[in-house]
């Protein structure tokens, strides 16, 4: 199983690719269409993982998201445009999208974002054997070891 924490992915990419010396010179509005219209989350995954990716399409690619606006600078999403990215990302094989939506919770913020993470980690984990997690939080270190030490294999793919 692949598991994302989509708003933390398409800030860690756009970081990335921001910082690349090319990118200075590329024109801001190419990028934004870029990541509206061409950035894929199975895209990624599968060029992560190469041809390993077979055996983690068991129960798919699963990305949790907010309802807030997606990126930041040149690569910024107002929620309109978010929405849209989402519903493209669900659209995509083996991938599904999760809206993590906490009734009270301040208007633009993650809330629970990380705890539903684990939580579905936990839910499911009798029916898989691996998971890679995408993300660059480092909340996620003690779920991994709990997980770990019941015998499932995680793993954390990073740019870090």
């Amino acid at each position: 199983m692949v598991v994302a924490d989509g708003h933390n992915l398409v800030n860690d990419v756009g970081r990335y690719l921001t910082k690349h010396p090319s990118y200075a010179a590329t024109d801001l509005d190419a990028a934004r269409r870029y990541y509206r219209e061409w950035f894929d989350i199975d895209r990624l995954a599968e060029a992560t993982l190469g041809q390993e990716i077979l055996p983690w399409r068991d129960l798919g690619i699963v990305v949790f998201r907010s309802r807030k606006a997606v990126g930041e600078a040149a690569y910024h999403m107002k929620e309109e445009a978010a929405q849209a990215f989402w519903a493209r990302q669900a659209g995509n094989p083996n991938t599904s999208t999760v809206l993590v939506d906490v009734d009270g919770a301040p208007s633009g913020k993650d809330v629970g974002m990380d705890t539903a993470i684990v939580v579905y980690m936990f839910e499911t984990a009798p029916r898989w054997e691996a998971v890679v997690l995408f993300t660059n939080d480092s909340d996620f270190v003690p779920a991994v070891w709990s997980l770990r030490r019941q015998g499932k294999r995680v793993f954390c793919a990073s740019h870090t």
